[in-house]
């Protein structure tokens, strides 16, 4: 088996004319947005800022977006830590109008999560032109170049988060740097065009078997040709209605019942049967 990585895209295009805020330098936002979740690890965010606070005068913590789950056990801890003043909370779905402000107003951008694959929210912040603080979770590890795009901790490891937090809030020359170097890695390696070149350049090495040399005279029980290559490609495209950009994977199996149309056997008569599952997700 051969595995084929294609990354998750930029959100360039929220930015009017691909122009970037970059970091708030004048202010010490910690931003946090997106759907609240339990994995997204509010509760290590609130009890890392915290102890950022006592270190870093005037440092804010911006929660803005739409809770999935009870914000109440949250709101008990703000107010037990008595963060009210600190800790602004904006519970809503933020709409594609509003992002680039509420972006503007990040120094950085912070994603504490337990367990996630990837992050629009990520990508958000790189189009923005803004460091992150981040978890090595999933992909996350491979998509922030540590030290370089932002800063990687261990999940749940709140001493760490409160570490790299202070760092970046109290480093501007280095919160820019970062910035810079996130935006540069959003319009080159997430470019949505780079992304469409591989892709193609993928499909491409899915040429007919028999080309290759493969006999391909093999059928099924009702005589049906059956293509050697059990092969499984996965489609995304992008689907500009509410809620962001959500995104549409097409699973197409080429196995026993295939066609001219599967671009994988040169031999198949049958028209392509495609067997599809539709999966919605969005960057938040």
């Amino acid at each position: 088996r051969r595995w084929v990585t294609i990354p998750h895209g930029e959100y360039v295009f929220h930015f009017e004319g691909g122009h970037a805020p970059g970091p708030n330098l004048t202010e010490k936002n910690i931003l946090f947005f997106g759907n609240i979740r339990p994995y997204k690890g509010l509760t290590y965010l609130l009890r890392a800022f915290q102890l950022v606070r006592e270190e870093v005068p005037g440092a804010r913590l911006l929660i803005v977006g739409q809770p999935i789950e009870d914000f109440t056990p949250y709101q008990k801890e703000i107010d037990l830590l008595g963060m009210e003043k600190d800790v602004e909370v904006q519970l809503k779905y933020v709409p594609n109008e509003e992002v680039v402000e509420v972006f503007a107003r990040a120094t950085v951008v912070a994603l504490p999560y337990t367990d996630v694959c990837q992050s629009g929210v990520l990508l958000l912040a790189y189009g923005a032109g803004i460091p992150v603080v981040a978890t090595s979770v999933g992909d996350l590890g491979d998509a922030v170049e540590d030290g370089q795009t932002g800063l990687l901790v261990p999940p749940e490891d709140i001493p760490a988060l409160r570490e790299a937090l202070v760092t970046l809030l109290s480093k501007p020359d280095l919160c820019r740097k970062m910035g810079q170097r996130a935006k540069e890695v959003a319009d080159t390696e997430y470019n949505w065009s780079r992304i469409a070149k591989r892709t193609v350049e993928f499909y491409r090495t899915l040429r007919p078997p028999s080309k290759r040399g493969i006999n391909n005279n093999f059928h099924d029980e009702k005589g049906h040709p059956f293509c050697q290559v059990n092969a499984y490609t996965m489609l995304s495209v992008a689907a500009p209605w509410s809620h962001w950009s959500r995104f549409v994977f097409l699973i197409t199996r080429a196995g026993p019942i295939c066609g001219p149309y599967c671009g994988l056997c040169a031999n198949s008569t049958q028209p392509a049967q495609p067997t599809a599952s539709w999966s919605w997700t969005t960057p938040r």
